[in-house]
């Protein structure tokens, strides 16, 4: 995972789409072996459009203020979600 993130300016996105870190009886114990600065990131959605939804905020947030300072070019061809 740590690999998007290799500086300042380097930004991801990563999806666990996986039961063990949101219902599984272990999820806590999963969620602590992901890197500290990681943790209290994680959330857990309940379906698909959801996490869609908190995913174009994180981009367009990163549009307006991207790390580093500098303007981000935006690939606006990007397939959305369809239903």
């Amino acid at each position: 995972m740590g690999r998007c993130v290799r500086h300042a300016g380097d930004y991801a996105a990563i999806f666990l789409v996986d039961g063990r870190f949101a219902r599984h009886a272990d999820a806590a114990k999963n969620k602590s072996m992901v890197s500290k600065w990681m943790r209290n990131l994680v959330a857990v959605f309940s379906d698909a459009r959801e996490s869609a939804g908190v995913l174009r905020e994180f981009f367009d947030k990163l549009t307006t203020n991207p790390p580093g300072g500098g303007k981000m070019d935006v690939d606006e061809s990007t397939p959305e979600t369809k239903d």
